[in-house]
């Protein structure tokens, strides 16, 4: 019994210190300790906290194994190669280091079409080439579909969590025959438009701003800004051309064009010059 015993510590060695504290750490506590650590918490009872159990899906990935009818095709290549058309076109990605899918969906319901089913989302039919690049797959000829592509980085044939993805950015496609030029990039997706189209600005409400009556401009009372060049009072900076200071133009002539009289006296303006000064 004793010899055994000696075996049983040389294989399991010492055992570790009891904690005192050890049986007074509750539930809340571990969750504590999980999210320091990043890893999964669980109860008392052994049970994991099902909000820690995994990170959340990022954008662009799934978030989850698929249902089955988005698995399995409805149509093979081989079934649609007689009959149906085809879609040639580019993969780009330039860090995608597995295989990858070509998926053929139907289009998403109409806005009010209410919820789709099951066999809305029916897998239509799918491909898969090596690496990104080119790439051709039939389709059912005369129909409209979603074209996805995938980052199959596991290269099991099909999509799973935390593979990423990408669609045609154009939306849905109309197929009659062949197609060419089409270029899928994964994490590209469709931009939603918004509803209604671009929101035109709100126009001035009447009587908003007590300087705008009707939409008709302030009037000038003294308070607008002065135009580049003019001074404050409104008067021209600078005279006008071989006009001297004082009003008097070279040659004794008077401002508007009007030789003074004899005596000194300038006849009254015409009107066709500056009014005179009165005093």
């Amino acid at each position: 019994m004793n010899l055994f015993l000696s075996f049983g510590f040389l294989l399991l060695g010492c055992p570790e210190p009891i904690d005192e504290n050890q049986g007074n750490v509750d539930g809340t506590t571990l969750k504590d300790q999980a999210d320091q650590q990043g890893g999964i918490a669980s109860d008392v009872d052994g049970k994991s906290i099902p909000k820690l159990d995994a990170a959340p899906p990022s954008m662009g990935t799934f978030p989850g194994d698929l249902p089955q009818n988005e698995l399995d095709p409805k149509y093979t290549q081989e079934e649609l190669k007689k009959d149906g058309g085809i879609i040639n076109g580019y993969v780009r990605c330039d860090d995608c280091a597995g295989a990858i899918l070509i998926r053929v969906l139907p289009p998403p319901p109409e806005p009010n079409g209410g919820t789709p089913s099951k066999d809305d989302m029916q897998l239509i039919t799918h491909s898969k080439i090596d690496s990104a690049g080119a790439f051709s797959i039939y389709v059912p000829n005369n129909s409209t579909v979603v074209l996805q592509v995938v980052d199959d980085a596991n290269s099991d044939g099909r999509p799973n969590q935390g593979e990423r993805m990408g669609m045609r950015g154009s939306g849905p496609l109309e197929v009659s025959g062949s197609v060419d030029g089409i270029e899928l990039t994964v994490g590209v997706f469709p931009q939603k438009e918004p509803e209604g189209g671009v929101t035109p600005p709100p126009e001035p409400v009447p009587g908003s701003n007590p300087d705008v009556e009707d939409g008709e401009p302030p009037e000038d009372n003294g308070t607008l800004a002065p135009q580049e060049g003019q001074p404050m009072d409104g008067q021209p900076t600078n005279p006008p051309e071989g006009q001297v200071p004082g009003g008097q133009a070279p040659g004794g002539q008077a401002p508007g064009g009007q030789a003074p009289q004899p005596g000194g006296v300038t006849p009254p303006p015409d009107g066709s010059g500056p009014p005179s000064d009165d005093g």
